[in-house]
């Protein structure tokens, strides 16, 4: 197949694109065609990388770009111990109102069986049973 009829065939094609109309192939445009599926593709046809734009690789980013990134992997560290922070302090609540409450069971003589009213009525025996799964 000669360089002429492929020309002659991706002419073809591309008029009827243009014109918007169906292509209908040819003999020569489908010789063509068939011809240009079998070439293997010559780098010296394609636009090279630097052609189109494409940014070259930078070996190391902006120090505005790090102190950022540092920042914000400084407000993340901040934030997880503030959050482990306040676990303990929730922590630490819970055993002081647990002890506070054993204080008062001893001091008004009571057992696990009694209970306390929110109004600081003793409640002798009424206390919710817990059960034990084995």
């Amino acid at each position: 197949m000669s360089k002429k009829n492929i020309a002659a065939g991706l002419e073809a094609v591309t008029m009827a694109a243009q014109a918007e109309q169906p292509f209908v192939a040819s003999t020569e445009a489908a010789t063509a065609a068939a011809a240009l599926s079998q070439q293997p593709i010559s780098s010296g046809s394609l636009p090279m990388p630097q052609d189109v734009g494409v940014p070259k690789p930078i070996k190391q980013i902006s120090h505005e770009d790090v102190s950022l990134l540092e920042l914000a992997k400084a407000r993340k560290e901040t934030a997880a111990a503030q959050a482990r922070e306040a676990a303990a302090r929730s922590e630490v609540s819970e055993i002081s109102y647990r002890y506070l409450v054993l204080q008062v069971y001893l001091k008004y003589g009571l057992n696990q069986t009694d209970a306390l009213s929110e109004d600081g009525t003793i409640i002798r025996g009424g206390a919710i049973q817990q059960t034990t799964q084995r």
